[in-house]
Formats: structure tokens, C-alpha cells, sequence
């Protein structure tokens, strides 16, 4: 079977309650094969626990 890579961009805001489980997704889908990128805050990009290999973008 042929597992297809795909781009998937996730939302969180700035506090753990959001971040904590896109943090999960993330790594969920990176560990299968997709790339990932977040759309966060200041605050999110601050808090720890972020996989290395995820990219974040921080909107005002």
C-alpha cells in the first residue's frame, strides 16, 4: 500500500490547552510520513514541548 505525503497546517492559540495536543497531532502525523506546520501566537511559539521538526509560524 502507498501512503501518500500530505501538507497539513494546524491552529492553535497560546496557551497549553491548544498547543499541548496539536503538539500530539503533529508528531502523530510527521511519524507518518506528512509535513506540518502551526499557525500560533507569541505565546505558543514560547511554550515548551514543541517537536523540533515542527515549523511554526507566529501571527500577531
Amino acid at each position: 500500500m502507498t501512503v501518500v505525503s500530505r501538507h497539513y497546517v494546524l491552529a492553535a492559540g497560546g496557551t497549553g490547552g491548544h498547543l499541548i495536543p496539536a503538539f500530539a497531532l503533529a508528531s502523530e502525523l510527521e511519524r507518518r510520513g506528512h509535513h506540518v506546520a502551526l499557525i500560533t501566537d507569541e505565546r505558543g511559539a514560547a511554550i515548551p514541548g514543541k517537536p523540533a521538526s515542527l515549523t511554526a509560524h507566529v501571527l500577531p
